[in-house]
Parts: structure tokens; C-alpha cells; sequence
């Protein structure tokens, strides 16, 4: 068993990845981060990126690119996003067994401005699903694929907790479903995978591997709306993860998770990721349960 190591907190000042919204945003800070899922609006394409609801931000000073690395007019516009199309990543199709256990997320914006995208991980059999709460946040309705059978559920939401961006869903008639494997043990220099629907385009997910650079570390995510929003103790890595991957899995050399992929760094050819160690997720996840249940 390794053991837990880590380097001095610190703190940056990024974007959270979150869901592939389909609708504007704007970014503040020459880093972002990426975990949100691709996004379009909902009528006609602006000339403009999307990102995560509530977690991004534009600058005016960075040059603005007429289509983006998915081919899509205006999309890749910010700090380093045009460069950081998939085909310039170091990412895979994810084999069947980093699958198990994972689900795309997909919902529709209550405003009526569009849909997002991400991933999820199913923690109960019964249909109990576990991602971060930007991916859901603002959805008016929500559908879920598994993605080893792309057998589809509406998913209503059990609870949320927006300050350790973590989400649970239940998953409407699902049973005996795969869940995923986890285990708490993770340190620096370990080899990992980050897992999801990078793109948000819905189709196989996505394997980035990389090594976990720092644990415990500490991240300023920058909101829509000008507030900040601190997270702690996560999980540093250097794999490239993208749009799309918020909410998706963080599976160590055994293939169990270690962690909920949910920011990531950019502005620069090198990506640092950020996830949420499962055993906090799945202790958040718990108190929502026990929350909803006793209501």
C-alpha cells in the first residue's frame, strides 16, 4: 500500500471543468479550467466559447479564433484552448473495463438556453450516481447513459452540495446496474487514468493517463458571476483532461478510483487536472443521502 504523501497547498486560480454547456461564457484569468463538456447554444452558433455554468470567464486580451478544435465556429476561444483540441492530447478510447461502472451525463438547462454534458460514476446498483455539481447545475431535466450498455435513464437529482462540488442523482427504474470500484489510497508518483466524456459529444468515453504530480491540494475557482469559490485537499495530476470530464472517474493502476475529475489548469501546452478523492465524494455523497432520505 503506498503511502499518502503531499506537497504544501497552494492555491491557483483556474476554471472548474464542468458539464458541456451549450451556451455563453465568459473568462477572467489566463488559466480555466476544462472539465466541461462541449457546448453549443441553443439557437444560433455565437461566435464564442462555452464552458462550465457558473465556472468560467473570458479575457478580451486573448485572440479570438473562428473555429475551434472540435469544428465548431467560435469554439476554442481563451487561454490555450484552440491549441488544446483532442487530436494535440494524449488520450485514448477508453477500453470496456475503465467503463464499468461510468455514465454520460446530459441535461437541459432550465432557462431554456441550451444542454450540457459531463460524466458520472454509479455508486448503487439501484441507480445511484455520483458527479460534481456544476455538471448538473441550472438543469431542468437530466438524462443519463451507461456507458457500457447505452441503455438511457431520466435521472432526477437526490442532492447537491455546491461547496464541495459534488452532486448525487437517482437514476428513474434503473437496477442491478455495474458500479464502480473504489479505493482511498492514493499518493504522489502513482500512475492513473483520468476516465469521462471528454468532448461531451456523447459517444465512447475518453482514457487520458498520467501520474498524480501532489496531493492536498487547494484551487480558486472563478464563478459566472464574479464570486469565488475554494476547494481543498484534492487531487493533482498531469493528465490532459478536458471538456467533458467533470464528474468522471480518476482510476489508479488497478483500475479503481481514487478520485472525481472536477478542474483543470490551462493557458499553457501543459495541463494540471484536479479531482476530488473519492473517499470525500463518496462521504458528501452520504450525507445527501442520509439527507434526502430523513426528508
Amino acid at each position: 500500500m503506498n503511502s499518502h504523501t503531499s506537497r504544501p497547498t497552494t492555491r491557483t486560480s483556474l476554471w472548474s471543468p464542468g458539464p458541456a454547456r451549450r451556451r455563453v461564457a465568459a473568462v477572467t484569468a489566463a488559466t480555466l479550467a476544462l472539465s466541461f463538456a462541449t457546448v453549443l447554444p441553443a439557437a444560433a452558433l455565437p461566435a464564442v466559447t462555452a464552458y462550465a455554468p457558473g465556472r468560467t470567464a473570458t479575457d478580451p486580451s486573448f485572440p479570438q479564433y473562428p473555429q475551434g478544435p472540435w469544428g465548431v465556429p467560435g469554439y476554442g476561444r481563451g487561454p490555450g484552448w484552440y491549441s488544446l483540441g483532442t487530436q494535440a492530447l494524449d488520450t485514448t478510447t477508453a477500453p470496456e473495463d475503465q467503463e464499468n461502472g461510468l455514465v454520460l451525463v446530459a441535461s437541459t438547462l432550465a432557462d431554456g438556453s441550451g444542454t450540457a454534458a459531463g460524466t458520472g460514476m454509479v455508486i448503487d446498483e439501484d441507480g445511484i450516481v455520483l458527479t460534481n455539481n456544476h455538471v448538473i447545475e441550472g438543469a431542468g431535466s437530466i438524462e443519463v447513459t451507461v456507458a457500457t450498455t447505452d441503455a438511457t435513464y431520466t435521472a432526477r437529482v437526490v442532492g447537491t452540495d455546491s461547496a464541495h462540488d459534488v452532486a448525487v442523482l437517482q437514476l428513474v427504474g434503473a437496477d442491478d446496474l455495474d458500479v464502480v470500484t473504489t479505493d482511498p489510497t492514493v499518493a504522489t508518483g502513482d500512475e492513473v487514468t483520468a476516465v469521462g466524456d471528454a468532448g461531451g459529444d456523447g459517444g465512447s468515453l475518453t482514457a487520458s493517463p498520467g501520474t498524480v504530480t501532489a496531493t492536498g491540494q487547494a484551487i480558486t475557482v472563478n464563478g459566472e458571476d464574479g464570486a469565488t469559490e475554494s476547494l481543498g485537499g484534492l487531487i493533482e495530476v498531469d493528465a490532459d483532461v478536458i471538456s467533458g470530464d467533470s464528474g468522471g472517474a480518476l482510476l489508479d493502476a488497478d483500475g479503481e478510483v481514487v478520485g472525481m475529475t472536477t478542474a483543470a489548469s490551462s493557458g499553457t501546452p501543459d495541463i494540471s487536472g484536479y479531482a476530488i478523492p473519492i473517499g470525500t465524494a463518496l462521504a458528501v455523497a452520504d450525507s445527501l443521502l442520509g439527507s434526502a432520505s430523513g426528508a
